[in-house]
């Protein structure tokens, strides 16, 4: 393979410029983007990592992988950092509504604690304790557990449990 020019995206600003396309008035169909490897992590959350607030906002309208590491030898001059392909696209049929899109970013936001609180915890005020016990059965999540080790898939199902709770 040649050499490619150090990647372009200044990795400290790559958040930054994610955001801004995605959140675009007229986001592209799909973003690939060269970017260090923990920030692809973050973006893409499960099955590359665990889940973090950022993917969990992403992953309703957009599909998210990385589709290829690359060695620090592949750039010229070589990064100090591991970098990867990230692919973004945006979701054809959105797993979340545009209509319930606001109440799902408040719900993540609300429950999603960073490295502290237990599952428990962070959906207390959301659901009762007879709930939380169900759906931990149902989902098959540990309450006791970080916020984080709950899957997209998890999250989503708890975002739609909490709608249908409240209709």
């Amino acid at each position: 393979m040649a050499e490619l020019a150090s990647p372009g995206l200044p990795f400290n600003r790559t958040a930054a410029i994610v955001r801004r396309l995605v959140q675009a008035d007229s986001p592209p169909q799909d973003v690939w983007l060269v970017i260090q490897r923990e920030a692809a992590e973050r973006f893409a959350g499960g099955p590359c990592s665990r889940e973090t607030l950022f993917s969990l906002l992403l992953k309703p309208w957009w599909q998210i992988e990385i589709v290829r590491r690359f060695r620090r030898t592949d750039f010229d001059p070589p990064p100090s950092v591991d970098a990867v392909a990230l692919w973004l696209a945006r979701r054809t049929r959105p797993l979340v509504d545009r209509f319930q899109a606001v109440d799902y970013r408040r719900f993540i936001q609300s429950c999603f604690g960073r490295d502290g609180p237990s599952i428990r915890r962070c959906l207390r005020s959301e659901f009762t304790r007879t709930q939380i016990y169900r759906l931990s059965r149902d989902l098959r999540f540990d309450p006791s557990g970080p916020p984080c080790g709950l899957t997209f898939d998890q999250w989503l199902a708890l975002f739609r449990f909490r709608r249908l709770t409240r209709s």
